[in-house]
């Protein structure tokens, strides 16, 4: 009788493995100061501090964030791109009004991705990079009863970032990363609330994960990104 196929590929090395823990644990290259400042302006703009329809002087924007001229510009170059901020002609440029069906089609095209990312993903992931994961989204925990909402959000990302595989699955995981910065809104900023049913969603993923569940891990994280958006945009609906 033939033994049942594992679930998982079971084809990286040992040095291989190690090398991806080595990327995992390898200290991040330093911000320039144009990342910085769009990361700022990023943050101001989920925060609901730089409202939709609010229009952006750039030398306003220097003197609040302690930024010459040159970097503030290209920042608001690249959130232009991102289709954050919109610029009118002689006028300048100013917040983007993203409307609720944009809302729900982002959180759709982030959860196709990001589900395919973590079904591909789940053969390969390390057990160092599970073990990582489940501490980031315990810390979670210790920030959620903390009330830092600013924290939350940076914890959330990287864990999401570290399951889709972005340093294994180089363009998706660009693709990936270009979408978080597209969410319009922080959602533990909109509803804070949020955080909690969401650390119960990430452990149910982190399970499939641990068991090399491929398609249940998939699932879950497509459930996970469809329910943030329809959040918001209900939020949104009540505002």
């Amino acid at each position: 009788m033939m033994n049942k196929a594992r679930a998982y590929d079971t084809s990286n090395t040992a040095p291989e493995l190690q090398k991806r823990e080595m990327n995992l644990n390898a200290r991040k290259p330093a911000e320039s100061k144009v990342d910085e400042t769009e990361r700022e302006l990023l943050e101001m703009i989920r925060s609901g501090n730089l409202p939709a329809g609010q229009w952006l002087k750039q030398q306003d924007l220097a003197t609040t964030l302690n930024k010459s001229i040159t970097p503030v510009r290209e920042a608001l170059r690249r959130l232009e791109v991102a289709g954050l901020v919109v610029s009118v002609p002689y006028q300048g440029m100013r917040v983007s009004d993203i409307p609720p069906e944009q809302i729900r089609e982002i959180y759709l095209v982030h959860a196709l991705l990001q589900s395919e990312a973590a079904r591909l993903y789940v053969p390969k992931i390390s057990h160092t990079e599970i073990t990582e994961a489940r501490r980031l989204n315990d810390q979670m925990r210790v920030y959620v009863s903390k009330g830092d909402l600013n924290t939350l959000k940076e914890l959330n990302e990287k864990m999401h970032l570290l399951l889709c595989g972005e340093s294994h699955f180089t363009f998706l995981g660009k693709m990936i990363r270009f979408l978080w910065m597209q969410n319009p809104k922080d959602k533990f900023q909109v509803a804070p609330d949020h955080a909690v049913i969401s650390i119960k969603e990430h452990d149910n993923i982190l399970e499939a994960f641990s068991n090399r569940q491929a398609d249940l891990a998939a699932a879950l994280v497509k459930e996970h990104f469809i329910r943030v958006g329809r959040d918001l945009v209900a939020q949104g609906d009540q505002s």
